[in-house]
């Protein structure tokens, strides 16, 4: 069971993951190059802006593989737990052990849902921060660009509104990712 829980932990993060990454890797590439085409002062400053959620990603990210490793690691061990005590149940019985071996199982069942919580509450904020990351990113770019817009001229209107999209484009595809 254990083996089984980390195959499909494995599948899910990271080989369906290995498929995302390839259209997205490709989808950021041509997004910057647009980007650059269309000015390459506003590209810096929406890679500037960019650096806040990748920052924020790796913080919390690390927190989320701790999670996961604690996760397999208590299930392996309630799982273990579990067998042997379906082993030993006639030992269990003639014993009169069965409330003992209760009181256990329902400690290790929550050790392993208190893990599994502290993982949901992890992903919870990791959602949040980026998604306030992102308008961010979108108001630091719309608001930076305004001002070329205004005071330089050197960059248009259209530019701005294509920079915002593009910037929600690469986030929507980013967050997809996780």
């Amino acid at each position: 069971s254990a083996l089984t829980n980390d195959v499909n932990y494995i599948e899910e993060n990271y080989i369906f993951s290995s498929f995302s990454l390839i259209t997205n890797i490709t989808l950021f590439i041509t997004t910057v190059v647009i980007m650059i085409i269309y000015s390459p002062i506003l590209t810096i400053i929406g890679v500037v802006f960019s650096l806040v959620p990748l920052v924020i990603g790796l913080i919390v990210g690390a927190k989320l593989s701790v999670h996961e490793k604690k996760i397999s690691d208590d299930n392996a061990s309630f799982m273990h737990f579990i067998k042997d005590n379906l082993i030993g149940f006639s030992t269990i019985k003639v014993f009169k052990a069965e409330s003992k071996i209760k009181e256990l199982f329902d400690k290790k069942n929550n050790e392993l849902e208190n893990t599994k919580k502290a993982k949901v509450r992890t992903i919870v904020l990791m959602e949040f921060l980026q998604s306030v990351s992102q308008v961010v990113v979108q108001f630091g770019v719309f608001f930076v660009g305004a001002y070329l817009c205004i005071k330089t001229k050197s960059i248009k209107p259209s530019v701005i509104i294509l920079f915002v999209q593009l910037m929600i484009i690469h986030h929507k595809y980013y967050l997809d990712l996780k």
